[in-house]
């Protein structure tokens, strides 16, 4: 664009599609060699993965419209979430996958076309192969791909001869295949931009298509993490600063000679044993997602009542529609307490006190039990004990080690 700038007459609006990308050198090249015009930017996430801020190309930013509106007029297609709720399994070190996602698929997903998002082109073979040994017709697309095998994966999805597409490192964004109607996350990612546009790929509206179901393996989606995909979000145009990276030196240990030294190095110094590279996989561990928002009358929520105000507790399910859930205010807030409104299932989920109310009211171990398991804990009956060691020491009756062994 920039060698034909010279041929073409000077404009007087430029209009940037996925401007989050203009801040960078080649779009600010045909910014500035043709006079730095008007420009009106249009993207669905103006965040950046380095953290650049917007405000280096543009002037405003001017909110018109959110995902759940877009939805609601029809669109957009309506989102079906699962997710590995509060699995325990989530908050060890390392790619954890809940839940075996074959299983999953073949339960919530036959006879959709969907896209998986996966750690590493081997990941991603490895799962296009697993889908085809089971009867499904699937294919790998990654940085080795060729530009005929991307091709043929579209045209795969969009004609219904491909059942899903195993990507790595592709496919976030400017991609085009309405009929995509499963997402599967088999790759945690800390990007908000990476996990909306990829939640996007399944989101356009199609004909015959009722609606996205994302399969959210890796819990991406917990609201300590990326939350919902249509969870409002406060917009900035100015960039986000990095966290400072602890400046402690990174050691490990000789498995020979127990000598310490630098995580880089590759052999020992003292006794020259050569590492190991160990290479992290995805570990999948036994669970079940559960579907956001599946809720029942008399369930303990909160509500979500935008960027300003956030989650609110205290609601009670009175009402399930199928298009909305109906609460009722168990104190007085944005409305009166006793005072019921229909609120999107997006926008509702189970009570965290709730959750800790019910821990609290259990008493024996196969209550605790009980509760982890539905809770999907990787280890129910461990947690249950420390649980019950942990009452014992507040009430000074006994020992952890008397309680856990």
């Amino acid at each position: 664009a920039v060698s034909r700038l010279n041929k073409l007459p000077w404009p007087d609006l430029i209009i940037i599609d996925e401007c989050h990308l203009a801040v960078a050198d080649s779009y600010v090249q045909v910014i500035n060699a043709v006079g730095r015009p008007l420009l009106l930017g249009l993207t669905g996430t103006p965040q950046r993965l380095d953290n650049r801020g917007l405000i280096e190309v543009f002037d405003r930013l001017v909110l018109t419209c959110s995902t759940f509106e877009l939805m609601q007029e029809g669109l957009l297609a309506k989102v079906r979430l699962f997710n590995p709720g509060t699995s325990g399994a989530l908050s060890e070190k390392g790619s954890i996958a809940v839940g075996d996602a074959l299983s999953h698929w073949k339960r919530e997903c036959q006879g959709r076309r969907g896209v998986a998002f996966c750690m590493s082109i081997a990941h991603s073979e490895a799962i296009a192969d697993q889908w085809n040994r089971a009867g499904y017709r699937a294919m790998a697309v990654h940085g080795r791909s060729s530009k005929d095998d991307r091709k043929r994966a579209i045209r795969g999805l969009r004609s219904g001869d491909l059942d899903l597409v195993a990507c790595a490192k592709l496919w976030i964004a400017g991609v085009d295949v309405p009929e995509i109607d499963a997402v599967l996350w088999l790759r945690k990612t800390s990007s908000l931009v990476d996990w909306l546009q990829g939640c996007g790929r399944g989101m356009r509206i199609a004909p015959g298509k009722k609606d996205l179901i994302i399969l959210d393996h890796v819990g991406n989606s917990a609201p300590n993490r990326l939350d919902h995909p249509l969870v409002e979000r406060e917009w900035s145009l100015h960039g986000h600063a990095k966290k400072a990276r602890d400046a402690a030196l990174s050691v490990k240990v000789c498995p020979r000679c127990f000598s310490a030294s630098s995580s880089a190095a590759r052999l020992c110094p003292d006794c020259g044993h050569e590492f190991v590279v160990e290479r992290r996989g995805l570990q999948t561990v036994d669970g079940e997602l559960v579907e956001v928002g599946r809720l029942k009358v008399g369930d303990l929520v909160e509500t979500y009542w935008g960027a300003d105000e956030g989650w609110w507790d205290n609601c009670k399910v009175v009402e399930i529609r199928q298009d909305c859930v109906v609460v009722e205010a168990l104190q007085t807030f944005l409305i009166c307490e006793g005072d019921t409104t229909e609120m999107p299932y997006e926008r509702v989920r189970p009570s965290r006190k709730a959750a800790k109310r019910q821990q609290a009211t259990a008493q024996t171990l196969d209550e605790l039990i009980a509760i982890g398991r539905t809770r999907n804990m990787k280890n129910p009956h461990r947690w249950a004990r420390h649980v019950l060691a942990a009452r014992s020491l507040r009430s000074g009756k006994m020992r952890v080690r008397e309680v856990v062994a």
